[in-house]
């Protein structure tokens, strides 16, 4: 971290020494807000500290950041922290205080055999549109039939050949059949492609 900050000049992504006085997060358009007592600040400098403790080293260990421009090295560093920010306000107010994406990284190696860490790096190269939310359930889906994240990714952008929009039956299958997918795994993203098609899947 001390080599990027000498190349950078940038220290942001060095983890915060203090903890709010209060926490707060809105759903459904309720802001809800809590202060925050001595003994609840120190658990969440604790909890952040051993948060970040083990994901910035993670990330500095992985090929993600080795291969990345010191630009991308920074604002994986610093999601590194918001992650760890965040589980630290998980913990005193509860799972539904943080974005998807938190929840998403903690349960990263169940979900996808991959660490926190990792995950960060796909979410800072893919976003919510592969890697939180209702997206994330397809992504899971198809690591589950035996792609990686970055083949399923590479799938999803790649079947709409027309770049219209939509993604048709047609463009499915012509994508499905011109890679070397098994049957079964063909099969699979075709539901996972459009899940109304399941009833007409081809390769079933």
């Amino acid at each position: 971290m001390e080599a990027l900050r000498e190349r950078t000049g940038e220290t942001s992504f060095y983890p915060s020494k203090s903890a709010p006085s209060e926490l707060s997060y809105t759903k459904d358009g309720n802001t809800y807000s809590k202060s925050l007592t001595y003994e609840e600040r120190q658990d969440y400098l604790r909890d952040r500290g051993a948060v970040a403790l083990t994901t910035l080293s993670s990330m500095m260990g992985s090929s993600a950041y080795k291969r990345a421009n010191d630009t991308t090295k920074t604002e994986l560093l610093d999601l590194c922290n918001d992650y760890a920010s965040q589980r630290a306000k998980k913990t005193i107010l509860g799972a539904d205080s943080v974005p998807a994406w938190v929840n998403n990284a903690e349960t990263a190696q169940n979900d996808l055999g991959i660490s926190p860490a990792e995950y960060l790096a796909l979410y800072h190269q893919y976003g919510a549109e592969i890697m939180s939310g209702t997206a994330y359930e397809k992504t899971k889906q198809a690591v589950a039939a035996g792609l990686t994240v970055e083949q399923y990714a590479d799938m999803k952008n790649g079947i709409d050949a027309d770049k219209n929009g939509y993604k048709s039956k047609s463009e499915a299958r012509a994508y499905l059949d011109s890679h070397n997918f098994t049957q079964e795994q063909k099969a699979d993203l075709w539901t996972i492609i459009n899940k109304s098609w399941e009833k007409n899947n081809p390769y079933a």
